[in-house]
């Protein structure tokens, strides 16, 4: 799979953040779970003190002088065991400005230097030079599905729809990660029921679920229900 770079923002020295894809979603999950969170440093970077970690994607680093040291815990904790980043806090005494420094295990787009660190972290090591022993909590590493599932939802009531498209392949699933489209296909004119919706995160697209099948919305009109 190919990931895409994303540009969000700035961090706090006025650099632009860039994230691959995938952990942009995982920053978000993090910073939506920890709101204080600041980023002073995203991936695509290559500053000196980082050893080119950070030359590739998955890395980012979290500002820490507005945390409570039971926060910064707390985040490197829910960092490794929810989302799979393998997480330190980086101190004074290791050489630092003291920050958390993340790593998305398992992204293809990391540095060898990353990888170095996930593979120092599962021999219980801290990914630095020191190949000191590891100081953050020995958790097992979440795994995060990326891209996210589609969440249907259910529509009530069910409504009635008529495909507008001359044939309207169905698919497995809304999303773009499962949702090829299989043997079945509807004429122009077919109506049905649809029972739920749910948007691709990937294309924004609609879909609309009936009989354990998904159908592009954009092929669909709404019915009027009948009155009396």
């Amino acid at each position: 799979m190919t990931l895409k770079r994303v540009r969000l923002g700035t961090d706090s020295s006025g650099r632009p953040v860039i994230f691959d894809e995938r952990t942009a979603y995982k920053v978000a999950l993090l910073r939506k779970k920890f709101p204080k969170l600041v980023v002073v440093q995203g991936s695509y970077s290559d500053a000196d003190a980082s050893a080119g970690v950070h030359k590739g994607g998955g890395t980012v680093d979290f500002r820490t002088w507005n945390l409570t040291r039971k926060e910064i815990d707390a985040v490197v904790r829910y960092a490794r065991a929810k989302l799979g980043l393998v997480a330190w806090y980086r101190t004074t005494a290791q050489g630092f400005d003291p920050h958390i420094h993340a790593v998305d295990a398992g992204n293809p787009t990391l540095a060898q230097g990353a990888k170095n660190q996930v593979a120092a972290f599962h021999n219980g090591r801290n990914g630095l030079a020191s190949n000191g022993r590891d100081d953050g909590p020995r958790v097992k590493l979440g795994v995060v599905a990326y891209p996210p599932k589609a969440k249907p939802r259910n529509l009530i009531p069910p409504r009635r729809y008529v495909v507008t498209a001359d044939r309207l392949h169905a698919r497995r699933a809304p999303s773009m990660a499962g949702g090829k489209n299989i043997a079945a296909t509807r004429k122009k004119g077919f109506r049905f029921t649809g029972r739920q919706i749910a948007v691709d995160p990937e294309s924004g697209r609609t879909f609309i679920r009936a009989v354990a099948r998904w159908y592009d919305a954009t092929h669909l009109d709404l019915l009027a229900s009948k009155k009396g």
